[in-house]
This record gives C-alpha cells, sequence and structure tokens, in this order.
C-alpha cells in the first residue's frame, strides 16, 4: 500500500508566497493544467480557467461559467466536495492532488428538470 499522507501535505505545506500547479477537468471533458497562486480564490481560479478555455477544442460545448461550480476530493474524508463558497481561498480548501473538476451547479438541474415538466405538460415537450 503506498502511503499518500505525505505527498499530500507536502503540496499545501509550502510558503505561503508560492504558486500551484492544478488539474481542471472540464465539463466538455478537457483536462487542463493551471499554475496559480496558493492563495487565490475560486472565483479568481475560475476566471483563469475560463480564458484558457476558451483558446480551447470544445469550448463551444460549455455553458456561462456561472452555470457551474469546481468540485473536488476532500482530503480528509475522502469523499467528492462541491465548492459552493466561491470566495474560499486555495490553500483553505487544499483538494486532493491539487486536482479539481468543474461540474454543473445543482440548481440548474433540478431547474432543466422543471423546465422539461412544465414543457410536457403545456405541450412543448416530449
Amino acid at each position: 500500500m503506498v502511503d499518500t499522507t505525505n505527498s499530500v501535505s507536502d503540496l499545501w505545506s509550502v510558503e505561503q508566497d508560492t504558486d500551484v500547479t492544478l488539474d481542471v477537468l472540464l465539463p466538455n471533458g478537457y483536462f487542463m493544467n493551471i499554475t496559480v497562486h496558493r492563495d487565490a480564490s475560486l472565483s479568481e481560479i475560475k476566471e483563469e480557467v475560463w480564458e484558457c478555455a476558451q483558446r480551447c477544442p470544445l469550448f463551444g460545448l460549455l455553458r456561462d461559467s456561472d452555470s457551474y461550480v469546481f468540485q473536488c476530493i476532500n482530503p480528509l474524508t475522502a469523499e467528492r466536495e462541491e465548492l459552493m463558497e466561491e470566495e474560499q481561498r486555495l490553500s483553505e480548501v487544499r483538494p486532493f492532488q491539487g486536482v479539481l473538476r468543474l461540474v454543473e451547479r445543482r440548481g440548474d438541474e433540478d431547474e432543466k428538470s422543471l423546465n422539461s415538466r412544465l414543457s410536457i405538460v403545456i405541450g412543448m415537450g416530449e
């Protein structure tokens, strides 16, 4: 069995004035690496990701950036965690192995489901 506790703490135990490289998975399946300051807020990171994503293939498949939130693996609980508060700092979140994933906000899924049902009721959809 591989001990990963040292590698997890090493990423976040470095000095405050350093940059970290994150791996970000976009909803369209594109995987990118970005380098950001360890104290950057999630909203700042999302802006950086969106700037880079505009130059990548399949960008047209994405919705507006406000439709997505970051998700990561919490290193303490080993569970997926949606990061709804975008003013949180990366150093506070400490995503496992520096991996973030952009996912649709849950409210958007509920809203789409409701709109679909309403369309069926009024005879506009299948």
